[in-house]
């Protein structure tokens, strides 16, 4: 069976699916919940190495995904002239607004790493230098192809996050997913739409 499904998402079909198919696939025509007052209280809290989580809950990729959430992308600019995340989309590395990622959410949660200032410029730093990066649709971990929440596994080169890298699906794949991520034991969650049952610490009463 694991050799079946292995087989399964490296063949051809499976990859030009979860390229030109399954990203566009809604349930419903109707919009997500995330409001304008919501961004405007996020925005003013979230800081440069932030971890963002989100999840559209009418796509069929957050329904295949399972979980609270079903995307992870990180904090790497905010100034005046906005807030921009990276993360792996399906085109691969993508820079994006705060406003974008929100506006196409029911659910967001940022997470804060536990660490000092300098070593969360370089988790920055080492973001952006994937920016080359294709999205690994096989889900296995390694550089040149990633998927969303390992772009912020590899670039936490320290290992700071304290994650678990369960078995995907049976595969024999040590994976890491959104949920993980909000899991870790060593990131405080800073303001989320969703309580995330874990031990992890509020920054706020949330």
């Amino acid at each position: 069976m694991k050799k079946a499904l292995l087989k399964i998402i490296e063949s051809k079909p499976y990859l030009w699916l979860m390229f030109n198919v399954l990203p566009f696939v809604r349930l419903t025509t109707g919009l997500p919940k995330f409001t304008g007052a919501q961004y405007e209280s996020f925005a003013r809290k979230i800081e440069v190495g932030d971890i963002v989580l989100c999840a559209d809950r009418k796509k069929l990729t957050t329904v295949l995904i399972g979980g609270v959430f079903s995307h992870a992308c990180i904090c790497v600019q905010k100034n005046e002239q906005g807030i921009v995340i990276a993360g792996m989309e399906h085109e691969g590395f993508k820079l994006n607004t705060f406003f974008d990622i929100c506006r196409e959410s029911d659910d967001v949660a940022i997470l804060r790493m536990n660490a000092s200032s300098d070593y969360v410029y370089r988790f920055v730093d080492n973001v952006l230098s994937h920016r080359n990066a294709k999205y690994d649709f096989q889900f296995k971990l390694g550089l040149k192809f990633l998927y969303c929440s390992e772009l912020v596994y590899v670039s936490d080169t320290d290992k700071i996050l304290d994650l678990d890298l369960s078995d995907l699906k049976g595969l024999g794949q040590k994976y890491i997913s959104p949920d993980g991520l909000a899991f870790s034991n060593t990131s405080i969650v800073a303001t989320s739409t969703r309580q995330i049952y874990s031990l992890t610490k509020w920054w706020d009463d949330k």
